[in-house]
């Protein structure tokens, strides 16, 4: 369970978020990923409720469905022109570049 935290610190050694790693993780605000991750599993933050922002670096080519199905207000933030950029425009999720 993860229940009363805010934020998760992923170390760099983390290659795959794994199916519904965080699922149901409801106070989860924010995540970044490092440059190490490469995969997002199956329903990896579904039901993340308070999930507002995720930092997905461009070595992410791969995320499951509905990795961030029940995240109402979340922003995705990645590179432009990334594969993370892509999804969120498919899913019709919120957006922004990051350097």
């Amino acid at each position: 369970g993860c229940s009363s935290l805010e934020s998760i610190v992923i170390p760099d050694s983390v290659t795959t978020i794994g199916d519904s790693a965080f699922s149901r993780c409801r106070s989860l605000k924010s995540i970044d990923l490092p440059d190490s991750v490469t995969t997002i599993g199956i329903a990896a933050f579904r039901g993340c409720s308070s999930l507002e922002s995720i930092v997905i670096p461009d070595s992410v080519t791969t995320i499951g469905n509905e990795a961030f199905d029940g995240c109402p207000s979340l922003t995705i933030r990645a590179p432009k022109g990334s594969f993370a950029e892509e999804y969120a425009k498919e899913k019709k999720i919120k957006f922004e570049a990051a350097e």
